[in-house]
């Protein structure tokens, strides 16, 4: 059987411990993280904002000492879940996941998030990306029962926040969707509802500018996930890039101009990693109808500049790489004050 392990999903908005501190545990309990937890967090972090990708294997290590040191710790296992599933999404770019081995980080992804739900049953985070891997996994051993639950889990995820996760249920949708599909089309429905619930209103459809919205840019409650903040540095960007992306494989180049447009709108733009790609995008949106309808090799690194950036090694970078520290400070919420069993909504 033909495994498809590629997985084309981003880490985007996942708000998470970081410091040391006590918290309820689900008896009401308070539970103190253990100190090897709070390394393998800090690792892990740097591994996200693209501060050191060498450290994977440390980061592995040093989470699994963690989980041995506290099984109950909700985080330290949604880390190891998260870790995994960054390295199919874009180790294989980097040599770090290839052919079998990418399909075991996959598993280990999917048995770590089972294990968190487990413990954290209502945390949309850990419900969703439980959903896409077991999507992915079934996916991949043609196994429909998986799937199913696959999408119950992401179904769950958007009742508990939509704000954040109608765009994880996009993303793996629009991968390798063709064209004139109608799971493409579901993809850009969830982008636009993504972007309805941040405006708290429906965004017209034909001149989507977001520069009416900014002014409500939040970084504490739900809201929040519509925005760039400490732990996805580039949030917006990578959104609008992501977004036009799937618009010009639609054929859709107009309203995908805006889009990407958009980008232009956010204030650290000028820093942002991707920016130059995206500037390419605009100028180049036309031939780029062709480029991302090509069918991209399973398991290959595709060429950024003319696949869409979800099929990439930058399919998490593009919203968290960044010096998340230069332009936000690590809100109250993350550590000592974090409920770890519910997304923070105050």
């Amino acid at each position: 059987m033909k495994l498809f392990v590629k997985i084309n999903l981003i880490f985007l908005l996942i708000s998470l411990n970081v410091n040391a501190g006590e918290r309820e545990d689900s008896e009401g309990h308070e539970h103190e993280r253990t100190r090897v937890a709070l390394k393998a967090d800090h690792l892990f972090w740097k591994l996200l904002h693209g501060e050191d990708y060498q450290s994977f294997d440390t980061v592995m290590k040093k989470l699994a000492e963690a989980q041995a040191a506290d099984p109950h710790d909700v985080y330290t296992t949604a880390h190891i879940g998260w870790a995994n599933f960054w390295a199919v999404s874009e180790g294989i770019g980097m040599g770090i996941a290839n052919g079998a081995k990418a399909f075991q980080y996959l598993q280990s992804a999917e048995q770590a998030f089972s294990q968190a739900a487990g413990l954290a049953p209502d945390e949309p985070r850990i419900r969703g990306f439980l959903g896409y891997s077991r999507l992915s996994l079934g996916s991949a051993t043609q196994n429909i029962d998986l799937m199913l639950q696959g999408q119950a889990n992401v179904a769950r995820s958007i009742e508990l926040w939509p704000e954040w996760a109608y765009f994880g249920a996009a993303y793996g949708l629009d991968a390798r969707a063709p064209f004139d599909s109608p799971q493409l089309q579901q993809a850009l429905a969830y982008y636009w509802a993504n972007i309805d619930a941040c405006a708290n209103t429906p965004v017209d459809r034909q001149y989507p500018d977001w520069s009416p919205y900014l002014h409500m840019e939040a970084l504490e409650g739900p809201d929040r996930a519509c925005w760039n903040s400490w732990i996805a540095p580039y949030n917006l960007e990578g959104f609008f890039l992501v977004m036009g992306d799937a618009l010009v494989k639609a054929g859709n180049t107009t309203v995908a101009s805006v889009i990407y447009n958009n980008a232009r709108l956010i204030k650290n733009y000028n820093s942002c990693p991707f920016r130059d790609l995206l500037e390419r995008r605009i100028s180049n949106i036309d031939a780029n109808v062709a480029n991302f309808r090509q069918s991209t090799l399973p398991n290959q690194p595709a060429d950024p500049e003319t696949s869409l950036v979800v099929n990439t090694r930058n399919s998490c970078a593009v919203c968290h790489r960044g010096d998340a520290d230069k332009h936000f400070k690590r809100p109250d919420w993350v550590g000592k004050d974090a409920n770890e069993y519910l997304v923070p909504f105050k």
